[in-house]
């Protein structure tokens, strides 16, 4: 099986607006962050007070860079959905610790990976995403043994040096599950299972904690860049997916 047969090689588009977020669509941002160093004053510039002090605490300037340029870009592209001022955004917190925005339907969610960051944002749909750089292993069987039994077959048969391509898939299928329905990692690996079928899109098989989720669920594997592989899940049809390239439209945020 290999990665191409698994895996949608999308255009990111370079825009000069923002696009309407619509009832039904998917927005995936793509930030490279190598791009935006030099400008992080800007997006230092978005957060608030409590994310200012927590990006001032990193001991690492790269981790710093990734904070802010993460959150900064978040805030932006919610705040231009709103129409409000980036700051000014309030979010919650769920127990499992995935932030939702108060007082608005917009859903979204974030994920980085090496030198990407992929934002994720719905209207009223539950939504998660997660990127991974994609690497040799050396205990790749012992970490995918968590997954499910159906799982933990088809891995099995594949051969060893191209194992780690699969898996990473894989995992990126499972981890924006669990992100999309607000569990995160709390939720067993074992609980449910995802299919990578040849010639077609990744497909939520069962969840042994929602018996509806397998109808309503769709994932869709897509790669930001060259030696990475993300994953997209979606509480509903994933009809109309956009792929944007951040930096494109980031004059668009000019007037905060």
């Amino acid at each position: 099986m290999t990665l191409e047969s698994m895996v949608a090689v999308p255009s990111w588009s370079i825009l000069d607006s923002a696009p309407r977020l619509e009832p039904t669509a998917v927005q995936l941002w793509r930030i490279r962050i190598d791009e935006e160093v030099g400008r992080e004053g800007w997006y230092v510039d978005q957060l608030d007070p409590s994310e200012k002090a927590r990006a001032a605490r990193f001991k690492f300037r790269r981790d710093q860079q990734r904070y802010a340029i993460a959150r900064g870009s978040l805030r932006s592209l919610l705040a231009l959905a709103v129409d409000c001022r980036p700051a000014d955004l309030t979010f919650c917190v769920n127990p499992h610790g995935k932030p939702t925005l108060q007082g608005h339907d917009i859903q979204f969610n974030v994920t980085h990976s090496g030198d990407f960051i992929v934002h994720a944002l719905t209207r009223a749909q539950l939504v998660g995403v997660d990127v991974e750089r994609i690497r040799p292993l050396d205990d790749v069987d012992s970490i995918a043994s968590s997954f499910a039994p159906e799982e933990v077959a088809d891995m099995r048969q594949l051969p060893k040096a191209t194992r780690h391509v699969t898996f990473f898939t894989l995992w990126t299928c499972k981890e924006a599950y669990m992100k999309g329905v607000g569990k995160g990692l709390s939720k067993p690996l074992n609980s449910f299972s995802v299919s990578l079928a040849a010639g077609g899109p990744p497909r939520l098989l069962y969840d042994r904690e929602d018996p509806t989720a397998a109808q309503s669920w769709h994932l869709l594997a897509f790669s930001p860049g060259t030696d990475h592989v993300g994953c997209l899940a979606v509480d509903g049809p994933v009809r109309d997916v956009s792929f944007v390239n951040f930096s494109g439209v980031s004059h668009a945020f000019g007037r905060w």
